[in-house]
């Protein structure tokens, strides 16, 4: 379950998600570049005679034909939402982030792409499981936008993060892990973000990423280790002197990761 921003108040412990994770995730809450979604776009998805409100949020009143529970009597929540140029460079495009309608496998929600047509918004596809949490886009001249979003997942009282790489074509959505985190607040094992920012980088003039990680390995350790990731206009990769902090990170995690 993708919740959409990790400094929710501990009224939403029923989430399992803010509360059981350590002080320092509380310390260092995380921003994206998420909006609220318009009631123009709300329309464009559910259709002007099937929005509603729900607790400040638009949403469609039954899940739409392209969600997983197509039909049903379930509403659709439409969280945020973030403009750009996604599977076409030359075209204006909105990704709105939707909360219902799908199985947790599929994260319990997934992204509508949208496409401006002169004043107007159109579906264009739906990719269910793509989450908008903290992201963060990177564009180059002539290229489509890419973002890294922060993934997030909960089970058993343990909270399984990762920075994900998502790219769009014409017709679906790819996910790539850049880095996983975790929290197991039961055995005192902490790795999680604490900062999340562009950065130039190298010399081309693109925007690049930096993460920062509060490392708990155990109840009287901690330390922080930074990753840093190249854009080149298409992906991210690892820069070459972080290599090593990142098998660092990958090493403490990979009991934990591979277990589940």
């Amino acid at each position: 379950m993708i919740f959409p921003n990790h400094s929710l108040p501990c009224k939403y412990l029923s989430l399992l998600f803010f509360c059981i994770i350590s002080d320092t995730f509380a310390q260092f809450p995380l921003t994206g570049i998420e909006k609220p979604v318009t009631e123009s776009i709300a329309h464009t998805i559910c259709g002007r005679t099937r929005t509603i409100m729900i607790d400040g949020d638009f949403a469609c009143r039954r899940c739409p034909k392209f969600t997983s529970n197509q039909n049903l009597e379930e509403s659709l929540l439409l969280k945020s939402m973030i403009n750009g140029h996604f599977s076409s460079a030359k075209k204006n495009e909105m990704l709105v982030d939707t909360d219902g309608c799908e199985p947790h496998n599929n994260s319990f929600g997934g992204l509508v792409l949208l496409r401006q047509i002169g004043d107007n918004w159109q579906y264009k596809s739906y990719q269910p499981s793509f989450r908008l949490n903290e992201c963060l886009k990177f564009s180059a001249k002539g290229l489509p936008d890419v973002l890294v979003c922060n993934e997030v997942d909960t089970t058993q009282g343990e909270v399984f993060g990762q920075y994900s790489l998502f790219q769009f074509d014409q017709q679906e959505a790819i996910r790539t892990v850049l880095q996983n985190w975790f929290v197991d607040k039961e055995a005192s094992f902490t790795i999680v973000p604490v900062s999340a920012n562009k950065k130039f980088i190298d010399k081309d003039k693109l925007s690049d990423l930096r993460l920062i990680f509060s490392v708990e390995p155990n109840s009287i350790t901690i330390y922080k280790i930074t990753l840093d990731f190249i854009y080149d206009g298409k992906i991210l990769t690892i820069a070459k002197y972080s290599e090593a902090d990142k098998q660092q990170l990958d090493k403490l995690l990979y009991p934990y990761i591979t277990s589940n």
